[in-house]
């Protein structure tokens, strides 16, 4: 990969209490809770699973194998020890998620901002590939990325996205985490636009895409899709 461990390793105590801050992060629970009741998943896989977060959600609605990667060993340590914490067996890896390493499929796979990650478009397609392979025949996939028409904008109050110049496919964007207007950590991530995300996703052989509004002004969107 083109970028580092540590990069994630450094965020991940200011990612996690800015996380619980956001009032925009409860949508996207709320969206992910929808998509488990109605895709009623045995299994999922959660990639860039970070702290944790929405593998806990995911144990916690029901799937009976929940399995989370990431490429930062500091956020896996965090995250071990908060399903400990919760008496939830999930299991937990180091790994990148362009090359999975895991020799099963998945009913379901989530990947909350993981994607935005990749800083090519072969390493997009990989990774979509990849998700595919893991994926088990009429699985479902939801994904949260950078919205392909409004990938920037300053929330103030956790979160802000912007870019130095305009953003054209490839673009590098800074994000900050904030907690009362203060800089907890910065992160970076790549913007895909539609037409991109789309001949990706074909290719990788996933299908039935589906576009899902946060709101209006929201830099994220909903991405789901099935094998």
């Amino acid at each position: 990969m083109e970028y580092a461990p540590t990069t994630y390793d450094k965020i991940s105590e200011g990612y996690e209490q800015s996380e619980s801050a956001s009032k925009r992060k409860n949508i996207v629970k709320d969206e992910f809770k929808l998509f488990l009741q109605n895709e009623k998943p045995n299994s999922l896989l959660d990639l860039g699973c970070g702290t944790g977060v929405f593998a806990v959600i995911a144990k916690q609605s029901g799937a009976k194998k929940v399995v989370g990667i990431d490429i930062s060993l500091e956020q896996i340590k965090a995250a071990q020890i908060k399903a400990q914490s919760l008496g939830l067996e999930i299991e937990y890896l180091v790994q990148d998620n362009t090359h999975i390493e895991i020799r099963e499929q998945f009913d379901a796979i989530s990947s909350i901002f993981g994607f935005c990650y990749a800083p090519s478009q072969k390493i997009l397609r990989e990774q979509l590939k990849s998700t595919c392979m893991h994926l088990k025949t009429k699985g479902s996939i939801f994904a949260v990325v950078s919205h392909p028409d409004h990938p920037t904008r300053d929330w103030g109050e956790s979160y802000r996205v912007y870019a130095q110049g305009p953003v054209v496919d490839g673009t590098k964007l800074r994000c900050d985490f904030l907690l009362d207007g203060k800089v907890l950590a910065t992160d970076y991530k790549f913007y895909w636009n539609k037409k991109t995300w789309e001949s990706a996703l074909s290719e990788a052989g996933l299908v039935n895409v589906v576009w899902k509004e946060f709101d209006e002004h929201s830099t994220n969107i909903i991405l789901k899709a099935s094998k």
